[in-house]
């Protein structure tokens, strides 16, 4: 059995289930999606956690213009939990991408928040800059990656100035 929430994350985002994003959403469909996530051979907790990550983003449908524009730059400072859960390298990664700009306070919050749902072995610079990705594809206050920054978010070339 896969023990991964964020193997079945994948597995849902990348649409190798045969239904949209809407469908896991959707509580008359989700049942079936749990269904073949089983037949796949992930296990319930599993799939329960990925569900309550999905649910999660819903907050980003609360974000409207307004409390981007508002939202000001300043110091992260991480809680020792964050901290433990976290490892340098990733938040040192995480505040280069709100340097240039790839980030906004709300969205820099949101991807954190994201990784603290996540079981810490499965946090690699790989997984938080697919969980980047998602969170910005979601977000409706619509940062809009380009292309050439959707390409610095997973190639991870961009000039920070730690």
């Amino acid at each position: 059995m896969r023990n991964n929430v964020l193997d079945v994350l994948r597995y849902l985002f990348e649409g190798s289930h045969g239904t949209g994003i809407e469908a896991i959403t959707d509580e008359q469909q989700q049942q079936t999606v749990v269904d073949q996530l089983q037949e796949m051979g992930f296990d319930g907790h599993s799939i329960n956690q990925a569900f309550d990550w999905i649910q999660n983003l819903s907050f980003l449908d609360g974000v409207d213009d307004g409390d981007v524009g508002s939202a000001q730059r300043g110091i992260r400072y991480y809680t020792n939990e964050e901290i433990q859960h976290l490892p340098a390298r990733i938040r040192g990664y995480i505040m280069g991408l709100e340097q240039v700009g790839i980030l906004d306070t709300v969205s820099r919050e949101m991807v954190i928040n994201q990784l603290m749902f996540l079981e810490p072995e499965s946090i690699e610079l790989d997984s938080v800059k697919w969980v980047t990705l998602v969170v910005l594809d979601n977000y409706p206050a619509g940062l809009g990656l380009t292309l050439t920054e959707e390409n610095m978010v997973v190639e991870g070339k961009y000039r920070s100035m730690h």
